[in-house]
């Protein structure tokens, strides 16, 4: 859980406890790109370092990044990657009157995710015991996310 996965158009990321789905053109790749990262894993501390280069290759064997005169290349993990996607529920008429979630988790999500305007988040009910589906004005089609309840806390 220390990676990201790219597979059909979109990053998946997890900590366990939250997960994101992501277009990567909400990244700025384009269809060449997304097409190159199809299928391949790098580890999340690479992304961290990456977001301070200005400039970026895709390689088969992992991306080429530049800052300044510093270049370096982010291998490829060959690996499994759990399947978040089954992990997503869908949106189902489910009303609650109370849950409890981790506020760092709430806070981690509203940083990584892409928003059009001013920061917010949306949660939605599944079912009980279920994670909770979490979207922001982001079409859902291109960026979702969910969260596990905390059933310990009342």
């Amino acid at each position: 859980m220390q990676c990201v996965y790219f597979k059909d158009g979109f990053v998946y990321a997890t900590n366990a406890y939250i997960a994101i789905k992501q277009h990567l053109s909400l990244h700025g790749f384009n269809d060449e790109e997304i097409k190159a990262l199809d299928d391949k894993l790098l580890h999340k501390d690479h992304l961290k370092f990456m977001k301070k280069c200005d400039y970026f290759e895709i390689l088969p064997e992992g991306i080429k990044s530049r800052k300044g005169f510093l270049s370096t290349t982010h291998q490829f993990f060959d690996d499994k990657y759990p399947n978040v996607e089954a992990v997503i529920p869908t949106i189902k008429d489910y009303q609650t009157n109370k849950f409890s979630v981790r506020a760092n988790h709430l806070d981690l999500l509203q940083k990584v995710m892409f928003h059009n305007h001013e920061p917010f988040i949306k949660i939605q009910f599944t079912a009980p015991n279920r994670p909770l589906l979490v979207t922001s004005e982001i079409e859902v089609d291109k960026q979702v996310a969910i969260i596990s309840p905390v059933s310990n806390h009342e």
